[in-house]
């Protein structure tokens, strides 16, 4: 199917539907709006019907809740009582601020995160430090049960969106209800024009949102020299904490439990020869313990290099890491005592990231898929290994050749990848299906499935470059994204380009 390249952007600024919570297209949205839902849903349902978003950028992150346990429902209420109780002061509406005050504490005292970020306001007000040394150490518990307790619910059918993250074209930033309303500002207003955040990213509870503010000083914000990383509570927009940045951060990541928030930045004094390079590091947002190995309100630099790729973990907070000028594949655990550094491979082959399978192998080892240059010569080979490491039979084997730069996508379930393998001087690629289920031991009856490739002589279809690939939810069918030859230039550079979207049914071989 052909389609047009404004008509992809306005689809991809479209917000979904999540289990039938339908999201309106928010008329309050400025032109230039950049809109994140809370976390965390792992699906997006069909859609029936279209529509657009009066918005020239919108970025969306689907989330989702779950109503099944107290410690998983975000304070709904709360948010919307909140609101109602600023509308009545303002309107000097006394009796119903006091009728709003005893519901607030109600709904305040029913949620464990907003109950003791509550009593630690009031021990910080007292000047009661110990107090609220202990009540800091209960939160980072409260929250970080939410946070798990979403993880371990994933792909549960009461999964709901119910916030939105707004950071709007002046650089303010705002979070609100779908609909609009219960609007909690995290910026001061005072200060547009003068500050602008980037990259707002929510938590994995919801509870804390993360964002790099940069003053502008009478230049655009990538101009800036320094930034902060803000740390803000969702609830009510306060500060929780701010860490300065040397470097602007580009992309930013929670672990788990939302204790920790790691980021990547560029920075311009490696080594000449080097070039620009990526840097890993992390801030410790809050701990349970007294004496930790970072504090609360620290950061730390972990890693560096170019290209520097990262997938987490499915099961706990280890990282798979792909450093490509120091020539490795390897696992760490950020701020870990116990975990040891696991190098996976020392002869990374042309591609991007890693990645970690969601199911474990027969004899319950976890298992990642990497990219690897042959011992014998500049061949490649895709490569399922062990994650304890090893180079034996029983740790490691190959999948496929793979000549030319790669890129591998798993299936939500772990039983299908899909690899795109593209040849830069022949300019030839082919995405190919590997079926599995996969295993360390050699398969008697491999199978793999050429989607779609572009060096077929007989094709006589114009020659077409896939741009990108998804799996959906239930691992079934393959999307990808393709345009002719050279306009993947032209695409990229936001000029008019045809672009297609193609399916495969992997169930039954057709492509559509």
């Amino acid at each position: 199917m052909a389609v047009s390249l404004r008509m992809v952007l306005s689809s991809l600024a479209l917000l979904c539907t999540a289990n039938g919570f339908s999201v309106p297209p928010p008329s309050f949205l400025p032109r230039q709006a950049t809109v994140l839902l809370a976390p965390h849903a792992d699906h997006i349902p069909q859609q029936r019907r279209l529509g657009r978003i009066n918005s020239a950028a919108c970025h969306m992150q689907l989330p989702g809740i779950t109503v099944d346990d107290a410690p998983m429902v975000l304070p709904e209420g709360l948010y919307r009582l909140n609101a109602e109780m600023r509308v009545a002061v303002r309107m000097e509406d006394f009796k119903k601020a006091a009728e709003l005050r005893d519901s607030i504490k109600k709904e305040t005292a029913r949620d464990p995160v907003a109950r003791l970020l509550s009593d630690l306001k009031i021990a910080a007000d007292d000047e009661d430090f110990d107090s609220a040394k202990k009540l800091k150490q209960q939160l980072a518990g409260a929250v970080k049960e939410r946070a798990l307790a979403l993880r371990s619910a994933r792909g549960k059918p009461e999964y709901k969106v119910n916030r939105l993250l707004i950071l709007s074209a002046d650089g303010s930033l705002q979070t609100t209800d779908p609909t609009g309303a219960y609007p909690v500002s995290l910026s001061e207003p005072s200060n547009v024009g003068k500050e602008a955040f980037m990259q707002p990213c929510w938590s994995p509870g919801a509870d804390l949102v993360v964002a790099t503010r940069v003053q502008l000083a009478g230049q655009r914000p990538a101009q800036s020299q320094e930034s902060t990383v803000q740390v803000f509570w969702a609830l009510d927009g306060s500060e929780m904490i701010d860490v300065k940045a040397p470097f602007i951060p580009f992309f930013y990541f929670w672990m788990p439990d939302s204790k920790e928030l790691v980021y990547l930045t560029t920075y311009g004094d490696a080594k000449p020869e080097a070039g620009w390079q990526v840097s890993m590091d992390i801030v410790r947002v809050m701990t349970e313990e007294s004496s930790a190995l970072l504090p609360g309100g620290a950061m730390m630099h972990m890693e560096e290099g170019v290209p520097l790729f990262f997938c987490p973990s499915p099961r706990d907070r280890r990282l798979l890491l792909h450093v490509g000028d120091k020539k490795q594949v390897k696992i760490i655990e950020p701020l870990s005592l116990e975990g040891e550094e696991v190098i996976l491979s020392q002869r990374p082959g042309a591609f991007r990231c890693p990645v970690w399978l969601p199911k474990k192998g027969d004899r319950g080892e976890e298992m990642v898929v990497f990219v690897e240059v042959g011992t014998g010569g500049p061949t490649q080979q895709l490569i399922l290994a062990d994650a304890r490491g090893g180079t034996g039979d029983q740790r490691r084997r190959k999948l496929m050749d793979c000549e030319g730069f790669t890129t591998v996508t798993v299936s939500p379930d772990g039983e299908k990848l899909a690899v795109l393998t593209r040849k830069k001087r022949a300019v030839t690629e082919s995405l190919t299906i590997l079926d599995g289920p996969f295993s360390l031991e050699e398969d008697p009856w491999p199978t793999e499935a050429a989607v779609v490739g572009n060096d077929d002589p007989n094709n006589l279809a114009p020659k077409r470059r896939v741009l990108a690939n998804y799996w959906s939810p239930d691992s079934r069918y393959l999307l990808w994204l393709s345009v002719p030859e050279k306009d993947d230039i032209i695409a990229a550079s936001g000029g008019a380009a045809q672009i297609f979207w193609e399916l495969k049914d992997t169930m039954n071989g057709r492509t559509y």
